[in-house]
């Protein structure tokens, strides 16, 4: 799948920006489809909800 949406093209145009993202991306694009290098709660846990989740108690 990431060779459908990280097409040569795209990584190119990223080239002319950033030579090391580009080629961050063409190692991404080799990757399986279940690659999850951030699935790790330590990586989206300090994203948390705070405060009143009910608009309506304003």
């Amino acid at each position: 799948m990431g060779a459908t949406w990280l097409t040569d093209e795209k990584i190119a145009w990223v080239r002319t920006r950033s030579k090391k993202l580009a080629q961050q991306l063409e190692e991404l694009r080799e990757k399986p489809d279940n690659h999850r290098p951030y699935a790790q709660r330590k990586y989206w846990g300090a994203f948390i909800c705070q405060g009143n989740p009910d608009p309506m108690e304003l």
